[in-house]
Parts: structure tokens; C-alpha cells; sequence
């Protein structure tokens, strides 16, 4: 998932760098840890509809 728009952006487990339509181009690490910050701070927050966590 696009760190900046969102959008799904599907690559094999051997491309390192995340490329998406809204222009964003990171190293797909650095994409994953920015969504997974996002995800913390939602939760933290308490406005994550997951439930899983």
C-alpha cells in the first residue's frame, strides 16, 4: 500500500523500490515502515477499525 495516496501497488518480493501512480517513489522498506507508523498512531490514537490488534 502507498504510503502518500493509499493505492495498492502489487510488485514482486524482489523489487526494493516502491513506485506508486500519485508520483511517490520510496525503497519499499521505507514505504512499509512509514504505513506501519501510521497504523501505530491510529491505534494509539484509538481510531483504528482494527480489531485484530
Amino acid at each position: 500500500m502507498c504510503s502518500e495516496c493509499g493505492a495498492i501497488v502489487k510488485k514482486c518480493l524482489s523489487t526494493r523500490i516502491h513506485i506508486s501512480s500519485c508520483g511517490s517513489e520510496l525503497h519499499r522498506d521505507t514505504n512499509a515502515a512509514i504505513n506501519i507508523l501510521s497504523l501505530a498512531k491510529q491505534v494509539r490514537d484509538g481510531q483504528s477499525q482494527c480489531n485484530a490488534l
